[in-house]
């Protein structure tokens, strides 16, 4: 089995915004109406609670009275009961948007509704990216069992003076060995996600024989990429901390804050709060596309797929 270009891999992305600028345009707004505008529904309907316990928290600080611990955790478990739907619509999300990036890269052809989609291929790629997800997770939970069992043994053996250097150059051996073996075994199964889409069905394990001996090389990928979007956020992050810094200076209604009701606080940050959800969706579809997209390539050129045509 021949291997992939390392080059065309880091910078598929890259070309695939600028083949699509429009469809990449569309999933951001998509993601903002089907996604982010829903899950700011549903926590708006806590935030009159969050802000009368709030309010309510800062009139007792103020007479030197603590908060009633009960009503505080009724607070906490209806936020926390929306997280399951919160959940869903995020998976669901994740799906068709990587679907999205697999057709316009793999189908590039089949470009109705901006590539964008909601069927059986999103279902089975939802489903193999939770089993991934999940398992991702797992294997970093048991990471703890041999870090505490080192933990357990160094703090027996070295007395009532705590964990020496020594077991501190062990944990983090221990840390670095997990961490390892868990992104490479990640790695060797993520071509199961342009796999399920392909095959339109669940696939897993299909992806250990067609990655062998290409870990080493994906891992340069990923983090080529992932230094690109560090230096990327950066810039991100300054230019908008540029005009927040700007809007803060012009907003004089700190001081009536902690007694404004629910409609004041919307007209104070709701413009404030949408641009920066409209720009962090923009910059996130963008990352994805960018992180995602190295996948169908390089599924493309291990299993001998067609080349995807340029624009």
């Amino acid at each position: 089995m021949g291997g992939f270009s390392y080059g065309r891999a880091v910078t598929a992305g890259f070309r695939l915004v600028g083949r699509h600028p429009l469809a990449v345009l569309n999933w951001a707004v998509a993601y903002l109406v089907f996604v982010a505008l829903p899950i700011f529904v549903i926590l708006a309907l806590s935030l009159p609670q969050i802000v009368a316990g709030y309010q309510e928290t800062l009139a007792q600080a103020a007479h030197h009275l603590r908060p009633d611990p009960a009503r505080m955790m009724a607070l906490r478990s209806r936020m926390f009961s929306y997280n399951p739907l919160i959940w869903l619509i995020s998976l669901t999300a994740h799906a068709v948007l990587m679907g999205a990036v697999f057709r316009a890269w793999l189908e590039p052809q089949d470009s109705r509704f901006g590539y964008l989609r909601l069927g059986a291929r999103e279902f089975w790629l939802g489903l193999t990216y939770l089993v991934l997800a999940v398992m991702g997770v797992i294997l970093l939970f048991t990471l703890f069992i041999p870090m505490a069992i080192a933990l357990g043994i160094s703090a027996a053996t070295s007395g009532h003076g705590g964990p020496g250097l020594p077991a501190a150059v062990l944990l983090c051996a221990i840390a670095a060995a997990g961490v390892g073996a868990v992104v490479w075994v990640e790695l060797r199964l993520s071509l199961a996600l342009p796999m399920s889409f392909a095959q339109r069905r669940f696939v897993l394990y299909e992806s250990w024989d067609l990655t062998r001996g290409q870990a080493l090389k994906m891992a340069a990928v990923v983090f080529s990429l992932l230094l690109l979007i560090v230096l990327f956020e950066i810039a991100f992050v300054a230019v908008l901390g540029l005009g927040l810094r700007s809007w803060l200076a012009g907003f004089r209604s700190w001081d009536g804050l902690p007694h404004a009701t629910l409609g004041d606080l919307l007209r104070a940050i709701g413009p404030l709060v949408m641009g920066i959800a409209a720009a962090g969706v923009m910059a996130g579809t963008v990352i994805q596309v960018i992180l995602v997209t190295p996948l169908a390539e390089i599924y493309r050129e291990l299993s001998g797929a067609e080349p995807a045509p340029a624009a």
